[in-house]
C-alpha cells in the first residue's frame, strides 16, 4: 500500500512561493497570477501504518514550521506536479527514506516525492504553459502525475532488440535534418553528416543506440566542458568532473562505439587539463573511470557484468575526493586500478582479443 503526504510551509515562512509568485509575474504573457503555494508531496510504500504517522510528524515535517495534510486542499487553483526524471537522484526522498529505517531498525521503505504547484488566479492555458516552462527543468525533472500510484515499484520493458536506422547513408541533407528534429538529437547537420558520410565507409547503417551514444558521450562533453572552462576562467577558478569509464583505457569490440567514446572523454579531458595547468589556469579538470557500478540504469538498460559493481554512493564519494584533491584520473575500487595497472604490461593485440573474449561471454554480439 501506499502512503501519501503533503507538507506546505506556513504561510509566513513560505519563502520559495513568494519568490516563484515574483519570477512569474515578470514572465511574458503572466497578467492573471495572483497567489502561488508550494506543497512537498511524499509518496511512502513498504511502511506499517504506525510507523507512517510517526514518519510524518519526525521526519517528512517540522510541526513548527509545517502545515501537514493527508488531501491536498486545491479548490480554485491550477495544479501541476514535478518529480525528478527516473534515475535522477532525489535527495529529499533519500534522505527521507535513510531516516526512517534508523528509526524502525529494518528494512528501507520505498519514498518518492514530487512538489506539487498550486497557482491562483484567472490564468489562461498559454499563462499556466509558461510557468510550467519555468519551473520544470526536463534535463533532470517531468511533469508529475496526481493520482495516488497502486505502487512505487517502477517496471521496465528490456528492449529485446535495438532500432536500426534504415536507409540512414541514403538520407539528403534535408532528410537529415528532419531526423535530428524527430529524434531530438543535439548534434547539428554537420555532425550528424559527418556520422552518415562514415557509416557509408562502413557500408551499414547505424543503431539509433549508436547515434545517441555519439550525441551525449562525445558532442554534449564537449561543448559543456568547454562552456563551462570559459565561465569558470571568468570567475578564476572551478572544478569540472567528466564521467568517463574504465572502458576508455582499451579497444572494445563488440561495444567499440561506446569504448571509443569514452576514450574520447577520457582524452579530452587529459588534454584540456594540460592545456589549463600551461596557462596558469585555476580551473581544475578530472576524469573518473569507473568500471561497473550499482545503478537503475543496470536494471532499465537488462545489464549483467562480469564484475561485482561498485556502490553508487562510494563512487560518488572517491569522485568528489579525488576531484577536489587534485588528481587527473580517478579509478574506483582496488580491482579496476590493478586492471588499469596491469594493461601497461598488455600488447593492445592482447588487450582486444581480452575484452572481445568478455564481451562475447557476456552475450553481446
Amino acid at each position: 500500500m501506499v502512503y501519501r503526504v503533503f507538507v506546505e510551509k506556513k504561510p509566513e515562512l513560505a519563502n520559495d512561493a513568494r519568490s516563484l509568485l515574483s519570477e512569474a509575474k515578470q514572465l511574458p504573457g503572466v497578467e492573471h497570477l495572483e497567489r502561488v503555494r508550494i506543497l512537498n508531496r511524499y509518496d511512502v510504500e513498504h511502511i506499517t501504518p504506525e510507523l507512517f504517522d510517526y514518519a510524518v510528524k519526525t521526519v517528512f515535517s517540522e510541526p513548527q514550521v509545517d502545515l501537514v495534510t493527508r488531501e491536498a486542499d486545491t479548490d480554485g487553483a491550477s495544479v501541476f506536479a514535478v518529480e525528478y526524471l527516473p534515475g535522477q537522484f532525489d535527495q529529499r526522498a533519500d534522505s527521507a527514506a535513510q531516516c526512517i529505517q534508523i528509526i524502525s531498525q529494518g528494512e528501507r521503505p520505498d519514498v518518492r516525492t514530487a512538489r506539487v504547484y498550486l497557482l491562483y488566479g484567472a490564468l489562461t492555458d498559454a499563462e499556466l504553459a509558461a510557468v510550467k516552462k519555468h519551473v520544470i527543468n526536463p534535463v533532470d525533472s517531468r511533469e508529475a502525475s496526481l493520482a495516488l500510484p497502486e505502487t512505487l515499484e517502477i517496471r521496465y520493458e528490456i528492449p529485446t532488440e535495438v532500432e536500426t536506422l534504415t536507409g540512414f547513408c541514403a538520407r539528403s541533407d534535408e532528410e537529415l535534418a528532419q531526423l535530428i528534429e524527430e529524434r531530438g538529437l543535439a548534434m547539428d547537420l554537420d555532425d550528424i553528416r559527418f556520422c552518415r558520410d562514415y557509416f557509408r565507409t562502413e557500408q551499414r547503417d547505424p543503431t539509433i543506440t549508436e547515434l545517441r551514444m555519439i550525441d551525449t558521450n562525445i558532442r554534449a562533453v564537449h561543448i559543456l566542458t568547454k562552456l563551462a572552462v570559459q565561465d569558470f576562467e571568468k570567475r578564476g577558478h572551478g572544478y569540472i568532473l567528466n564521467v568517463a569509464s574504465s572502458a576508455g583505457f582499451l579497444p572494445g569490440p563488440l561495444m567499440a562505439t561506446y569504448y571509443a567514446t569514452k576514450n574520447y572523454v577520457l582524452r579530452l579531458t587529459q588534454a584540456l587539463r594540460e592545456e589549463l595547468r600551461h596557462r596558469g589556469s585555476r580551473v581544475r579538470v578530472c576524469a573518473l573511470c569507473p568500471g561497473p557500478v550499482d545503478t537503475e540504469f543496470n536494471r532499465v538498460a537488462g545489464v549483467k557484468f562480469s564484475l561485482n559493481g561498485l556502490d553508487a554512493k562510494r563512487v560518488a564519494r572517491e569522485a568528489i575526493d579525488g576531484l577536489f584533491a587534485g588528481r587527473a584520473v580517478i579509478v574506483p575500487g582496488v580491482t579496476m586500478k590493478a586492471m588499469t595497472v596491469a594493461r601497461h604490461f598488455a600488447p593492445d593485440s592482447l588487450l582486444v582479443r581480452i575484452t572481445y573474449h568478455f564481451q562475447h561471454k557476456k552475450g553481446v554480439k
